[in-house]
């Protein structure tokens, strides 16, 4: 019996996008849907231990996800899964690619995980070019484009031009319960300890589109009237430009880059304000997650994802980008109020939820 879906990725990296893929394919598997997930590099990274034993892992082993094109084709050709669905800008191209070549009868589904207009002036030239083009015709030749926000919906309108029913809204899901398990695992740091001076938590690829210069910018601000500490979780180019930043903004003693952690709660359950200071994203579920971890948020009210989960700023601070001012004085006013009781709000989130709005979307004939 063929697959009923089969799942696209590059591969099994740090990203955010990845890590909520690996949980729904998971989630649909284990309620009985037949699923393939297809990486078109080798699987590697962390988010191999969260994948369910029932999901059949395909490792195409290609150096590059753009130089997969044949190998899904033949996928494609062998196996004639119900439904193909790629996530990301690169397995978008890759698989309306592979479709065309493949030439079978499958139902072809891309995932938009982050706004593209916003994000065209922080890359090259070549793909401030070449990328909308090539999305524009992978997003046309699917059944559908699965936003993980309006905001990025909005963005697939103007890229593409196609209907508001050929982009569906299905946000990333949240599983409250394993946040709570994991934020409860044992952390040892001293600057943990009861007594210490207050924590600011910022977490995500250290890129330059994270804006964690800015964070930095507001600490120092912050920092120089009373005491606190700022800890970044993240790897990335940035490293070495961060750490250089603080020393010359002399908070360094104050500042700790302790690279890619595979369990950030227990950090945001001990924070006391977690910050997302990003140019643009597409649905942070960062945001979600410290949430769930009953702190203190502080967001960019960047393109797009943060205005639609804090509901406008019901749950937490959203300042400018790029506004370190307006940051710092975000955080001060975060570290001297408790956290609202968003348990209400997270329950739209319910992995089972977002499972059935797929299921709905991947299966319409179920």
């Amino acid at each position: 019996m063929p697959p009923q879906i089969a799942i696209f990725l590059h591969g099994l990296t740090t990203g955010g996008a990845e890590r909520v893929l690996v949980r729904l394919a998971s989630q649909l598997a284990d309620e009985g849907v037949k699923l393939d997930l297809v990486l078109a590099e080798t699987a590697t990274g962390p988010y191999q231990e969260l994948l369910s034993n029932r999901v059949r892992l395909i490792e195409l082993g290609a150096p590059h996800a753009l130089l997969s094109v044949r190998r899904l084709a033949r996928y494609l050709r062998t196996e004639r899964p119900e439904t193909l669905l790629s996530a990301l800008n690169y397995p978008n191209i890759v698989a309306s690619m592979a479709v065309k070549l493949a030439r079978v009868n499958v139902r072809f589904i891309t995932s938009a995980r982050n706004v593209i207009t916003p994000a065209l002036p922080h890359v090259s030239l070549a793909k401030r070019i070449a990328l909308p083009s090539l999305l524009r015709v992978a997003f046309r030749s699917s059944q559908q484009v699965i936003c993980v926000s309006e905001g990025v919906s909005a963005d697939v309108g103007r890229i593409t031009g196609l209907p508001g029913e050929r982009r569906p809204v299905i946000y990333n899901p949240l599983d409250t319960a394993a946040v709570a398990r994991k934020a409860d695992e044992p952390l040892e740091h001293p600057w943990i300890l009861p007594g210490q001076p207050p924590l600011v938590l910022g977490s995500g690829r250290l890129v330059k589109q994270k804006g964690f210069r800015t964070l930095l910018q507001a600490f120092s601000i912050v920092r120089s009237t009373r005491p606190c500490r700022l800890v970044i979780l993240g790897e990335g180019p940035e490293r070495a430009a961060l750490a250089e930043m603080a020393h010359s903004l002399d908070v360094a003693e104050d500042v700790y880059l302790p690279g890619f952690d595979e369990n950030p709660y227990r950090w945001m359950r001990r924070a006391a304000v977690f910050t997302l200071s990003s140019y643009h994203e597409g649905f942070p579920s960062v945001l979600l997650e410290a949430m769930a971890c009953g702190v203190q948020v502080v967001s960019t009210d960047c393109p797009s994802g943060p205005a639609e989960i804090l509901e406008g700023g019901k749950w937490g601070q959203l300042v400018p980008i790029a506004d370190e001012s307006a940051m710092a004085k975000a955080l001060v006013s975060a570290m001297t109020t408790d956290a609202p009781d968003a348990s209400n709000r997270l329950s739209a989130f319910a992995p089972e939820l977002i499972a059935d709005q797929y299921r709905s979307v991947l299966l319409p004939q179920l």
